[in-house]
């Protein structure tokens, strides 16, 4: 009984927790007296499907949170920046906690089951989420800059979708047997090759002893979760890294704020190509008639010299 108790606790921490937080800052605004979003930051707003959508360059979040609205916090850019892209997706988007939540929003965070997360947030705040998943010397982030991407990771799910596939499921080591029921041995009693039914230690190749310190050491530090690992079996969690990236949607914001401009360009593209088209069927016209008139000039001159 208490073995399995281990395995199920072992079990929650393993698969409860968040592996990828992207942080991004709501789009621009109008000015400070406007609440919604600005024509650009509508278009930002749409373009970021192109980012994190199911054919952007980014992996897909499986859970997107954005900042609540409270009195003195009446914004709504942080859930509309999210909108278009929660809606390509088939997401709820979670407004449960306010700006100034921000640890109890990185607690949840860390406790969920979904392995991707993506949070819209207020500028001013975003280094006290990223400071809550233990990374240091955050930097503050610029209030001209919109386009950022704070990438927390424990480096289990890669950020591209072309570093690898991320099929929102932990793969076992076929080899090892392994799945997330834990099947147990009915000749041996173990409950798996990754866990022996000795009661008074638990072993792997980083040789935690007691069963007992272990379910009270990582009751008590949700960050110290187990991962399973082909080789060593359940090792410790790594601490989260920090990378900054950009959206690179720029020329998607300039196509959606002025499509005008964009058709113009159609139209003088296509032009052109007329143009080029007509300039190469005059020239064949033309060297046409200089064939023919090469030719009836011979024929001419022949007739000529025969005659005369």
């Amino acid at each position: 009984m208490r073995i399995k108790s281990i395995v199920s606790t072992l079990l929650g921490l393993t698969f409860a927790n968040a592996k990828l937080v992207m942080l991004i800052r709501h789009g621009e605004k109008i000015d400070d007296d406007h609440t919604d979003l600005s024509p650009r930051g509508q278009a930002r707003a749409e373009c970021l499907i192109n980012v994190f959508g199911n054919n952007g360059t980014f992996t897909s979040p499986q859970k997107i949170y954005a900042q609540r609205t409270t009195p003195q916090r009446q914004s709504t850019r942080p859930r509309d920046t999210v909108v278009p892209l929660a809606q390509s997706l088939g997401l709820d988007i979670d407004t449960t906690y306010s700006s100034g939540k921000v640890k109890n929003l990185s607690q949840y965070i860390k406790t969920s089951p979904e392995e991707v997360i993506l949070v819209s947030w207020g500028n001013d705040k975003i280094p006290f989420i990223a400071q809550e998943f233990g990374i240091p010397n955050v930097p503050e982030w610029t209030k001209k800059c919109f386009d950022d991407i704070w990438i927390l990771s424990d480096g289990t799910t890669p950020y591209l979708k072309s570093q690898g596939n991320t099929n929102n499921s932990f793969n076992a080591n076929t080899n090892n047997n392994m799945n997330t029921n834990f099947n147990s041995n009915a000749n041996n009693n173990n409950i798996n090759s990754n866990f022996n039914s000795n009661t008074n230690s638990y072993s792997n190749t980083n040789s935690y002893s007691n069963t007992n310190n272990i379910a009270s050491n990582n009751a008590n530090n949700v960050n110290s979760a187990y991962n399973y690992n082909s080789n060593n079996n359940f090792a410790k969690r790594a601490g989260f890294t920090f990378e900054i990236k950009k959206q690179n949607i720029e020329q998607c914001i300039n196509e959606k704020l002025f499509p005008s401009q964009q058709q113009n360009k159609l139209i003088q593209n296509q032009s052109n190509q007329n143009t080029t088209s007509e300039d190469i069927n005059s020239g064949y016209d033309q060297l046409k008639i200089s064939v023919i008139m090469a030719i009836f000039s011979a024929i001419l001159y022949t007739l000529i010299y025969l005659y005369y």
